[in-house]
């Protein structure tokens, strides 16, 4: 696999034409240091007000911060990711070279999946930068005390929307998961989970975008589309969990919380598995039916 990765990645043609700027270049640095800057500017104010804004002091103050960098976070990965993949293409558009794409003697397979990785790439060096933050999560208890704790309902608008409930929270009444893991190493565990799905939820919005990319013939055009439906794919159908948790809040204590951890935990196995196997089939057909895409004539079906 990760041989094949090389080489696609090696594939004449595959890395994007032009030399790009600093902004460009290094968007997921910039957007790494927007996240820990939200985080640390949240930190600061609740640290200065203290019991004013929330009771318990250090603890409290950390998760606060968490809710707001992470929530900063998720934009980043859905429309960073979305928007690097509908403008995979953008270079070729503007100087309309796609057509002379189809002239090359590259594998025009392994042309499209190269580019998609060159999307994808910095994307993944960006949730590299985050590893500190998600540890941070954990260590605090930020998922596991998350909905147990009102003040962060506050936040719930963003938070929400960026999928901050994602994670099995509920697991925790089991007490038969104490006997095999202390609480703190299940708060790492679960932070670290978090980011394994974050994971997939970009490597999906970036291969939604490139697909879109590949078919549509004008780059404002598959920027457009993509950051209309990537976003409102990912937070309606591919949240089902999240509805899960978020009908569990407003019904309060209808629902046992074991039977609602058992089907958040189905649910979010699922969406996990069809936000992989449809980024797997975008990708593919991307790159199975290049030549068909690009000329404008009807896909393959084999």
């Amino acid at each position: 696999m990760f041989a094949g990765i090389r080489k696609a990645l090696k594939t004449p043609l595959a890395r994007p034409p032009g030399r790009r700027g600093l902004l460009r270049r290094f968007a997921p640095e910039w957007c790494a240091l927007a996240v820990y800057a939200a985080f640390f500017l949240q930190l600061l104010t609740g640290a200065l007000h203290g019991p004013r804004v929330i009771d318990s002091a250090l603890l409290d103050c950390i998760r606060v911060a968490a809710a707001a960098g992470y929530g900063l976070a998720g934009v980043c990965i859905v429309l960073g990711s979305a928007v690097t993949g509908a403008l995979a293409w953008a270079g070729e558009r503007e100087r309309g070279a796609m057509d002379s794409l189809l002239l090359t003697s590259t594998d025009h397979r392994m042309l499209a999946r190269g580019r998609f990785l060159h999307a994808l790439a910095p994307w993944l060096r960006f949730l590299a930068w985050l590893i500190p933050l998600y540890v941070c999560m954990g260590i605090s208890g930020f998922f596991a005390l998350l909905l147990d704790l009102q003040d962060y309902y506050r936040l719930a608008p963003l938070a929400g929307a960026c999928q901050t409930w994602l994670v099995s929270v509920r697991l925790n009444v089991h007490e038969g998961l104490h006997d095999f893991i202390s609480p703190p190493m299940w708060h790492v565990l679960l932070g670290l989970l978090r980011l394994v799905n974050d994971l997939t939820v970009a490597v999906f919005a970036c291969a939604a975008g490139f697909h879109i990319a590949t078919r549509v013939r004008s780059a404002g055009r598959a920027l457009l589309l993509s950051c209309l439906l990537i976003p409102f794919v990912l937070f309606t159908v591919f949240s089902a969990h999240d509805w899960v948790e978020i009908l569990t809040y407003f019904c309060g204590s209808a629902y046992h919380p074991w039977s609602v951890a058992k089907w958040y935990s189905l649910l979010g196995a699922t969406m996990f598995a069809v936000r992989c196997c449809l980024a797997w089939v975008l990708v593919r057909s991307a790159a199975r039916n290049f030549d068909a895409y690009v000329l404008g004539e009807a896909s393959e079906r084999s």
